[in-house]
């Protein structure tokens, strides 16, 4: 949806749905990439000195974890909204798959790219954030008539199977590498499909419950008598929900047994844990309705400069995501060759953490300036290149 006029289709109660773009959604977004942006410069220039652990703690271990599920969240909920407003248009279904189909593929396959060039080739298989996304866009579209008590038990199924999979096929048997939370697969046809599947740094399993859960909100999505999108009290029971179960899972991590320790456990990255999913995914829907409440219909909320710098980020989130990458990471190759080194991807204790978070804070800034002339450019943009293609 890269415009904000209006098509009326059908919500979920057979409510006339107006498509729009959302404020809240861009929001989102923008604080995803903007964070992730702030995390990468301090893990990789900074260390968890006694000075400013707690800082460097709370920037990586716990923002760290927020970026890619957010993303994969935004991934389902647009993706519904768009294929709503396709439905309200002159679009076939066939075109609709075609244009779905072709965004999932240059997602995988930009993805493939961006590991080999960024952090190079021996990594293409660890499988993060873009592969996957590229593979839920796919995955998801056979399921968009799929009713929401349907998508939900999916999303249970999904949660079920998963812990019971990683320790059948040895999850902890394919980390270690150069630490204890590197992925290191093997290039055979069994690792790589497994790490796809179940082992890489954001695998199908249980990942695609995150898109699933967007999806599900979108369907939840409702009009008002005057016009407005609105997130329904459903969304926000589902938000409680999933909440609650992550605090049980969390608080009987301890007492259950340990064939039950794959639903009962504390918050965890890698592997995914089942509190992990159950806090991101009540955190986004009670995120996503707060916002909606606050900043979505409002006459002239999108004018404001804050937002206006929110909404930049959020259109130029792909450009942003793999840029930022080059400015951390190619840099690093540099020094590393320039000291006759290893090639690594960390500076450690280069700077101390507030002074990462600054550097974070300026490209941030500076970014922002540079995406105000990109914007006229826009088609050389990543997004640019995704429309042409859709």
């Amino acid at each position: 949806m890269s415009k904000s006029s209006k098509d009326e289709t059908n919500g979920p109660e057979g409510q006339c749905l107006s498509v729009k773009r959302l404020v809240s959604i861009d929001v989102l977004r923008a604080l995803s990439i903007l964070a992730m942006i702030q995390i990468h410069f301090v893990a990789e220039f900074s260390d968890f000195e006694p000075s400013s652990g707690v800082l460097w703690a709370v920037w990586v271990w716990f923002l760290g974890d927020l970026p890619a599920p957010i993303f994969s969240f935004l991934l389902g909920l647009s993706l519904y909204l768009w294929l709503q407003k396709k439905k309200a248009s002159d679009w076939s279904k066939d075109q609709v798959a075609k244009a779905v189909v072709r965004r999932g593929l240059f997602l995988f396959m930009l993805g493939l790219a961006f590991v080999t060039f960024i952090w190079r080739p021996k990594y293409i298989f660890t499988w993060e954030i873009l592969t996957f996304l590229g593979s839920a866009t796919v995955l998801l579209l056979p399921l968009r008539n799929w009713s929401v008590k349907r998508l939900l038990m999916l999303v249970l199924l999904v949660m079920v199977v998963s812990p019971p999979l990683r320790a059948v096929t040895d999850y902890s048997s394919f980390w270690g590498g150069e630490s204890w939370e590197y992925y290191d697969p093997k290039f055979t046809i069994f690792s790589v499909t497994l790490g796809y599947l179940l082992h890489g740094y954001v695998p199908v399993f249980p990942w695609i419950v995150f898109p699933l859960m967007g999806f599900i909100v979108g369907k939840q999505l409702t009009s008002s008598p005057d016009g407005k999108v609105v997130a329904g009290p459903s969304i926000l029971s589902l938000g409680l929900v999933f909440g609650c179960l992550g605090g049980i899972s969390m608080a009987l991590a301890r007492t259950m047994p340990s064939s039950l320790k794959g639903y009962f456990c504390s918050p965890s990255y890698a592997p995914t844990s089942t509190s992990y999913i159950c806090i991101m995914v009540g955190v986004f829907c009670l995120g996503f309705w707060i916002l909606n409440r606050y900043l979505d219909n409002r006459e002239g909320s999108s004018q404001k400069f804050v937002l206006s710098s929110f909404q930049r980020y959020s259109a130029f989130s792909l450009t942003t995501y793999v840029v930022h990458h080059m400015v951390i990471v190619w840099p690093l190759y540099v020094i590393a060759l320039c000291r006759g080194e290893v090639v690594h991807y960390y500076l450690s204790n280069a700077v101390s953490t507030p002074t990462a978070v600054l550097l974070a804070v300026v490209f941030i800034i500076v970014f922002d300036r540079l995406l105000v002339v990109w914007t006229s450019l826009r088609k050389y943009s990543l997004e640019g290149l995704l429309r042409w293609l859709m």
